[in-house]
């Protein structure tokens, strides 16, 4: 006797083949995995692209092809200062130069007075010298031959003697004392006077310097 088999029955009713079972009989298909995340790829990302160069268009070309790409614009040349203006100007290096010779002159034309006058001050002691040498002897004769050498009566004659040396000494060093007072003095003058041109010199440039002028 032959084994049952229940897809006898079931292919008795259906007239159908086994190789063409039920939905009901059919695997379940493989899903996706719920809990896994959507992963995008790794690696480095793109740069974005450059800019493209401004252009700007051609008013003669009528076409976009007429359009010039714009140059660079160079930095803004670095402002002049006032001392660097005044070093570029010829008058005022003129000025200075002038001014510097005029100290020059001066003080070369009055140390040779102050030298001349030493050398006058020396032949005037010299002179004094001899001369009171000359009234001291003198009056010492005068003394021995009256009798009075050792008297306060000649004491006093010496003393008139040297009085006198001291008073002619001190003209003597009064005429060098008076060429270096003037000298001085001068010399601030010249000082002065150099200051007030160069200051005319800067107060014209100053004036050019704030109205842009260019140096002449």
């Amino acid at each position: 006797m032959a084994a049952y088999n229940p897809a006898d029955i079931f292919r008795k009713k259906s007239g159908s083949s086994l190789s063409s079972a039920p939905d009901s009989f059919r695997s379940p298909g493989v899903t996706a995995n719920p809990f896994a995340k959507n992963l995008a790829p790794t690696g480095p990302r793109p740069s974005a692209p450059a800019p493209a160069p401004v252009s700007y268009g051609n008013p003669g070309g009528g076409g976009p092809g007429g359009g010039a790409t714009a140059a660079p614009v160079a930095p803004a040349a670095p402002q002049m200062s006032f001392d660097d203006f005044v070093a570029k100007d010829f008058g005022y290096t003129q000025t200075k130069n002038e001014n510097s010779r005029r100290l020059q002159d001066y003080d070369a034309e009055t140390l040779r007075s102050q030298q001349e006058t030493e050398a006058e001050q020396e032949m005037r002691r010299a002179a004094l010298d001899e001369t009171l040498t000359t009234m001291g002897g003198d009056w010492a004769n005068d003394a021995a031959n009256r009798g009075v050498l050792r008297s306060g009566l000649y004491l006093q004659g010496q003393d008139q003697v040297d009085q006198q040396g001291v008073e002619g000494n001190q003209d003597i060093d009064q005429l060098l004392t008076n060429l270096i007072s003037q000298r001085q003095g001068g010399r601030v003058q010249q000082e002065a006077t150099n200051r007030g041109a160069l200051n005319d010199v800067l107060s014209q440039l100053s004036q050019k310097f704030n109205s842009g002028l260019a140096i002449s």
